[in-house]
């Protein structure tokens, strides 16, 4: 159905991006509070090339499904970066 095909691509990465996990609760799936959560890509590691001088452009992102407001912080985001 054309809403599962949508659901798919939501879930699936891009040319270079890379899907790292979900963001719904783990623990309770009520809409008054929070959770923290923690997500990598340590099994899916991404190569990147940056450009002439060393720049690199890194961004993160969120796609959703859900039909209603959605809010997230994002508390830290870290990179290892290592020269091939």
């Amino acid at each position: 159905s054309a809403s599962s095909s949508r659901a798919q691509r939501q879930n699936d990465g891009g040319a270079n991006p890379i899907r790292v996990g979900d963001v719904a609760k783990s623990h309770s799936d009520d809409f008054t509070t929070f959770e923290i959560k923690s997500l990598d890509n340590r099994d899916r590691p991404l190569e990147a090339t940056g450009d002439t001088i060393g720049g690199l452009w890194v961004f993160v992102g969120a796609d959703s499904g859900f039909e209603g407001k959605t809010t997230l912080y994002y508390v830290s985001i870290g990179l290892t970066l290592e020269e091939k």
